[in-house]
């Protein structure tokens, strides 16, 4: 009964995600061991906060590059920065209660708050690159 709430919730995940993830989603859902897929998981939503880090930063530079451009650049910068700080907060808690349906110190659950963050990460990285300097 558990792998077949599993499999529900992957697809519908694996739905959300961009098609690059999708990807790399659908071959930690190959896995055939449980754990090996949970790890797999794990290591996408590690890599992708490292690209959601890298992205911020990327951004926080281009502003400051153009910082000359900008009648209100100090509160730019300001607010960018304690928006990412709220945002990171807001992900902990909404991939912790999303996967609060499932038993806690378990692979699925800690693979489902995973899967979340990865499909939120995805969405901020593409709104960092494409945040534009009007």
């Amino acid at each position: 009964m558990m792998k077949i709430i599993y499999f529900i919730i992957l697809f519908a995940f694996t739905s959300l995600a961009s098609g690059e993830e999708r990807v790399n989603l659908n071959i930690c859902y190959s896995k055939t061991v449980q754990d090996e897929a949970y790890d797999c998981i794990y290591n996408i939503s590690k890599k992708l906060k490292g690209e959601y880090d890298s992205s911020f930063r990327k951004l926080v530079i281009k502003i400051k590059n153009n910082k000359n451009n900008m009648m209100n650049y100090r509160d730019l910068n300001n607010g960018l920065l304690k928006s990412k700080k709220e945002w990171d907060k807001w992900l902990e808690l909404e991939c912790s209660t999303e996967a609060d349906v499932f038993q806690k110190g378990t692979g699925f659950h800690e693979s489902i708050s995973d899967e979340c963050k990865i499909k939120n990460y995805v969405s901020r990285i593409n709104y960092y690159n494409n945040f534009e300097l009007k």
